[in-house]
């Protein structure tokens, strides 16, 4: 039988114990409530020192990967912020693998609208319609959210009735929070609009009851996304030094926030 750990032999030691760790529980090798070997024998097996096993194990721990108790240190379930730790450093290092991320979340997202517009209930709806609106008071005010529209996302995949879509989704938004400001960096008046319009396109599909053009409005919207961040790179080496004087934008939408683009939105529930 093959034997789970492999001495280290190259790079920094407590961080290659780090990935073996990781990899086996990534593979299910390692299952939640798995123990480790002793520090005493990793160190062993690993041919590397005491201190360089506890420092691996500190930050496994720290990540959540696993919890030590008196008996020793075992394997927890994985959750969406353990998951994305790892890949956090992966899409903060290159705008091009935000791209890639933003194509993960079209096949979970696209599938969610289609789903929230059969499945969605009058609550639902209402949850929609409220993180639009405050997205829509946002532009109005020129101001970020804190959460880049991340609520709108949210209900969305709420809506489609589907746990196994929403347990990706969580794992998602841990990394659209981690890259939001790199993200921000796109923002303007005019991308402020073209980011709303996208979302109400939505929001009127899913209200419609139309799976089909709730799935093309939101690829079309996280194409939009993604356009935005492929031309950040040539931004970061070009800043401008003055205000554009671009004020807050206005969509055709009274203070209330109660009309969209000339048009009433409809409360639900």
């Amino acid at each position: 039988m093959e034997p789970l750990f492999r001495p280290i032999r190259e790079g920094k030691l407590s961080e290659a114990v780090e990935d073996q760790v990781r990899v086996l529980i990534y593979e299910g090798r390692l299952k939640p409530g798995d123990r480790l070997p002793p520090e005493r024998e990793l160190a062993a097996t690993f041919r590397i020192s005491r201190a360089a096993v506890r420092e691996a194990l500190k930050r496994l721990e720290a990540t959540g990967f696993i919890v030590t108790r008196k008996r020793g240190s075992f394997v927890c379930p994985l959750t969406p912020a353990a998951l994305a730790n790892p890949l956090e450093e992966m899409l903060c290092s290159e705008f091009a693998r935000i791209e890639q991320f933003i194509e993960m979340r079209k096949s979970i997202e696209a599938v969610s609208a289609a789903e929230a517009a059969q499945k969605a209930t009058a609550e639902d709806l209402g949850k929609i319609q409220g993180a639009l609106r405050e997205l829509l008071e946002a532009i109005q005010t020129g101001r970020l959210l804190e959460d880049g529209g991340l609520a709108f996302h949210l209900a969305i995949v709420e809506a489609a009735h589907n746990p196994s879509l929403l347990h990706v989704f969580q794992t998602c938004a841990t990394l659209m929070r981690s890259t939001q400001g790199i993200t921000n960096l796109t923002r303007d008046a005019a991308t402020g609009r073209e980011n709303y319009v996208g979302h109400e396109a939505i929001y009127r599909a899913i209200r419609a009851r139309d799976p089909v053009q709730a799935r093309e409005r939101m690829l079309s919207h996280l194409d939009a996304a993604k356009r935005a961040i492929h031309s950040l790179n040539p931004l970061l080496h070009r800043r401008p030094t003055s205000d554009r004087g671009d004020g807050p934008s206005q969509v055709g939408i009274d203070r209330s926030g109660a009309e969209v683009s000339g048009e009433r939105m409809e409360h639900h529930g």
